[in-house]
Order: C-alpha cells, then structure tokens, then sequence
C-alpha cells in the first residue's frame, strides 16, 4: 500500500479500499494487545477491545502512509 501511494500522482483521483473486518470472528488477538485490557472481566469483550485497538492502529499506519506521500491537506 504503501508503495501505491509513494507511486500516486496526487493530480489524479485515487481509491483505495480497505476492508476492515477485523472485530467479526475469528474472535482472536495477540496477546500482548490483550494484556492492554486486563482491567475488563469478560475475556470475549477483553478480545475485542484488543482487536479494535489493532484496527485503530492499521487507520493510524495508513493515515501516516498517506502523509508521508504528501497525499493528506
């Protein structure tokens, strides 16, 4: 993505399509994100907050991308 974005000329229209489904099941994370949400009781709501903070964070990599090829005002 990356690389199609550095690629872009900004004078033309450009779509990208980024398919989240990252909070639909499999209901999984990587530990180290769960451990963020101790505090929460429930294991299966424990998960998914993890999972929305992965998600949360591809937005924030993909905004970055965007800037860095000078493609956000």
């Amino acid at each position: 993505m990356k690389k199609v974005l550095q690629d872009h000329n900004s004078s033309q229209p450009l779509f990208m399509y980024m398919a989240f489904q990252n909070v639909h099941a499999p209901i999984q994370a990587p530990e180290k994100y769960i451990e963020k949400y101790e505090f929460i009781e429930n294991k299966m709501r424990r998960v998914h907050a993890a999972m929305a903070d992965i998600m949360d964070e591809a937005v924030g990599n993909i905004t970055e991308a965007f800037k860095e090829a000078g493609l956000v005002v």
